[in-house]
């Protein structure tokens, strides 16, 4: 995607490059979702003037070929939602500025607001397009299936999970060879971006089975294959291994899990109370452990602060089982994702209290 060229008429040099601009910045924007008000006003501020208007016809029409026609949007495309709002919103842009609309996206448009939907629930399950930028050089597009509703906790993306990838991401020398075990990994972006990593195992878990169905599809989506739940021998040399697995905290007895692993991750699961003490179980299990190579395991743990007191408990919860919590280190941030509260996220480390 970052290096996509896209076929633009032979305007003179600055237009041309003008709209080559526009295409790069508005389909990532439209392939992640992106939050359309901020959108609308970098679209004003950069893509409005005399020489370009992101509003014109022409602009339109390559909007809707480069964009609304790519096939893989088209198979991977944006909730029922997000998409209605977005090409509303191009409209109303375009209708402020007096100018005439292109027929394609005006019928795409009426075509959304004519599509019957069962499930209300439905329309706000799409795809999410993120180009991920690792440290080594290497670009990977990730594809997620998600939910935009905030009631549903492990079928949507929430913001610890992204900065949890950020680091992975930044840092992928730290997970490459790795045993590396997610605990609550929901719709998979973590996952997804630590798969990538070249883990010698990676280990993904959930509790509910819609959750773990749509990680598995996200994960085929991605290319990364898992492997059955039994496995011949997971306490030999193994490499890029990936398994899903249901994992129930409140029931954890260390069996579910076949191997000690190297590197466990969670992100945004401290926010139940009557789940903390469980979780601090299962993570005392792991981290009172040593893993094939002999070192102690250890944790990374990236969290929303949205309640103190659940926090508190949290760290509470850990220290009785005999794990300490430290913050890391400040890291280069890519802000590879859209945040409303990264000031309030906390990424830690966790070991057992030596």
């Amino acid at each position: 995607m970052i290096n996509e060229t896209f076929e633009v008429p032979p305007y003179e040099p600055q237009k041309r490059l003008l709209l080559q601009n526009f295409l790069h910045f508005i389909k990532p924007k439209y392939k992640q979702m992106s939050k359309l008000v901020p959108l609308v006003q970098y679209c004003n501020a950069n893509f409005e003037s005399q020489r370009f208007s992101w509003t014109d016809l022409e602009t339109q029409t390559y909007f809707y070929q480069n964009v609304i026609s790519d096939p893989q949007v088209i198979k991977y495309p944006p909730s029922h939602r997000y998409a209605t709002r977005f090409l509303k919103t191009y409209i109303d842009a375009v209708e402020a500025q007096k100018k005439e609309i292109d027929q394609n996206i005006l019928e795409t448009y009426l075509g959304l607001l004519n599509t019957p939907i069962l499930d209300r629930g439905m329309q706000d399950i799409g795809y999410r397009h993120f180009e991920i930028p690792y440290s080594s050089g290497e670009s990977r597009t990730i594809i997620i299936k998600m939910t935009e509703q905030l009631h549903s906790i492990g079928l949507r993306a929430w913001e610890a999970g992204y900065f949890l990838s950020e680091y992975i991401a930044t840092n992928p020398t730290q997970f490459k060879g790795k045993r590396c075990l997610e605990l609550g990994s929901g719709v998979g972006v973590t996952g997804i971006v630590l798969g990538y990593c070249e883990p010698s195992v990676l280990i993904l878990s959930d509790y509910l089975d819609s959750v773990l169905d749509n990680l598995k599809e996200n994960l085929h989506n991605n290319n990364i294959q898992t492997q059955s739940d039994i496995l011949p021998d997971l306490t030999s040399d193994h490499q890029n291994v990936t398994l899903v697995k249901k994992l129930d905290w409140e029931k954890f007895t260390g069996k579910e899990i076949p191997i000690v692993p190297d590197i466990i991750l969670a992100a945004d699961v401290v926010y139940d109370l009557g789940l903390a003490k469980d979780l601090a179980q299962v993570l005392r299990y792991f981290l009172n452990q040593k893993t094939e190579s002999g070192s102690s395991p250890f944790a990374i743990f990236a969290t929303t602060k949205r309640n103190p007191d659940t926090f508190r408990f949290f760290i509470d919860s850990l220290r009785d089982v005999g794990i300490e919590h430290s913050v890391l280190l400040e890291f280069d941030r890519r802000l590879i994702f859209e945040y409303d509260f990264m000031d309030s996220i906390c990424l830690s480390k966790l070991v057992k209290i030596s």
